[in-house]
């Protein structure tokens, strides 16, 4: 399970409107109360890899994100089309944001127009991330969908898709008649000056280090590009959320087979000339964390081809100043050559998992054997065994 983390210190976010130019003027005349946004959360507790949030649970201040809201005059008990609050506004980074004389930072609407919180009743808050996310994307009953997404095919340009857990029934800190009576978990039970949102990740991060299986005196082993095959890089995302008065879902994704039946590749490393190995397991010069859609890796093209996601790396072996020796090796990255599946440690990894970090460590000899011991963190970090051999 991924853990929750908390923020000690509130960055005030005023959000801009898709509500309609009636309906905001209305609020700002009975409730002249900006709708603030606390610092985002994202779930998870381990540190960003490139391309990843976040720090700490520290969303980036360099990044934009849209935000839904619904409002009902009780409790929340299920999302309405017709109650739209806020549809889709995108959010950014500020400095200087002015609420009512007092300079705070915080995410403001990227058109600059701030939105008030309706005279009567209450708002349920929801959100996605980055705002310029691919697909086609519609929030509603049941939650956030994501129509045929797309990983990028560099690398180097993936980014963290995130989706947000529901912020359920929240009122202006100014609005005394809005008090909300008997709690529920996720609900507030009081007045908020900031919404909260909690971000949760939507896909998969997919990691290598490498390291010398000795130290072989007058030979110098280079790693030049390790590249992942065979994975599927289209999809559809959906929350599905089952309505209610909490926060309840089961994400999942639905693989996209038919634009590239055979699958694409990944080149997991950028703008370098190659990595002269160590014992020491390294993260190598340009790697970038593969951010890729959640999916089984067993014969991910064809159940009777036995087309395996695999790793391929390509180095070079140098004894004293011979030339250079190019290898290239490919191994699977569900069973490796011996047969025996990996594991996080208990149970075997067929699948990669939204929400989880999978750290791969390879191992490299001179007799031509890489060995891999993949781990997987929560994002969730999971460690993966025993070695991998090819």
């Amino acid at each position: 399970m991924k853990k929750l983390l908390f923020l000690t210190a509130l960055a005030t976010t005023a959000l801009a409107g898709c509500t309609s130019d009636e309906q905001n003027e209305a609020a700002k005349q009975s409730q002249p109360s900006k709708i603030v946004f606390n610092a985002p959360i994202v779930n998870g507790n381990t540190r960003a890899f490139p391309g990843e949030q976040p720090v700490n649970g520290k969303y980036s201040t360099q990044e934009e994100f849209c935000v839904f809201a619904n409002q009902s005059n009780d409790d929340f008990t299920a999302w309405d089309d017709n109650n739209n609050y806020l549809n889709n506004v995108r959010v950014k980074y500020s400095e200087s944001i002015d609420d009512g004389g007092t300079t705070k930072k915080g995410w403001i609407p990227a058109d600059n127009n701030p939105i008030y919180w309706p005279k009567e009743g209450k708002l349920t808050f929801a959100a996605y991330s980055p705002a310029d996310a691919a697909g086609t994307i519609k929030y509603g009953n049941g939650g956030l969908t994501i129509t045929n997404f797309t990983t990028d095919d560099d690398v180097a340009e993936q980014y963290d898709l995130m989706y947000s857990e529901r912020s359920y029934d929240r009122i202006a800190s100014t609005n005394q008649s809005a008090e909300v009576t008997d709690p529920k978990p996720g609900h507030t039970g009081q007045s908020y000056d900031g919404v909260d949102i909690l971000f949760r990740h939507a896909l998969a991060s997919i990691n290598f280090k490498v390291k010398a299986a000795k130290d072989y005196k007058g030979t110098t082993i280079t790693v030049n590009q390790i590249s992942i095959l065979n994975v599927w890089n289209k999809g559809t995302f959906k929350e599905n959320i089952t309505e209610g008065s909490t926060y309840d879902s089961n994400p999942a994704w639905e693989i996209n087979k038919t634009d590239n039946p055979n699958g694409k590749t990944y080149n997991v490393i950028s703008g370098t000339t190659g990595t002269v190995l160590t014992t020491s397991a390294e993260t190598l010069i340009g790697a970038n964390s593969a951010l890729l859609i959640p999916q089984n890796m067993r014969y991910p093209k064809d159940a009777n081809n036995n087309k395996d996601i695999i790793v391929q790396v390509e180095y070079t072996i140098q004894v004293g100043n011979g030339n250079p020796v190019k290898q290239v090796s490919e191994v699977s990255l569900v069973t490796g050559n011996s047969g025996n599946y990996f594991t996080d440690g208990t149970n075997a990894i067929e699948k990669w998992e939204m929400g989880k970090r999978y750290t791969y460590t390879i191992v490299i000899g001179l007799n031509n054997i890489i060995y891999f011991s993949p781990a997987v963190t929560n994002w969730d970090n999971i460690t993966v065994s025993p070695d991998l051999t090819i």
